[in-house]
């Protein structure tokens, strides 16, 4: 799956509502984040999960946890100081 940059456009947007839809068909299961100036972004797959809480951390702790299994590609919108970035990736 290749990243998309478009998600970095929800930076310091203000989450008014959140749809969940589960479907028989692909996209099997669909997020929208709808935002409180009448936009919205998706979040869609076939094999697609989430939390089931909001974790206390920073960004460091997440992109610590996020680089335990070995990801190929993390991207972080909007971009940290490098020296962030470098240290995960060689986590």
């Amino acid at each position: 799956m290749t990243m998309r940059t478009s998600i970095g456009q929800i930076v310091g947007k203000a989450i008014k509502n959140i749809v969940v839809s589960e479907n028989d068909r692909s996209p099997r299961v669909q997020v929208f984040l709808v935002f409180d100036d009448e936009t919205y972004f998706e979040l869609y797959g076939d094999d697609f999960s989430y939390g089931n809480h909001v974790y206390p951390g920073t960004l460091e702790n997440v992109l610590n946890y996020a680089g335990r299994g070995k990801p190929r590609n993390v991207h972080v919108h909007p971009t940290p100081e490098k020296e962030t970035l470098r240290e995960v990736n060689e986590a």
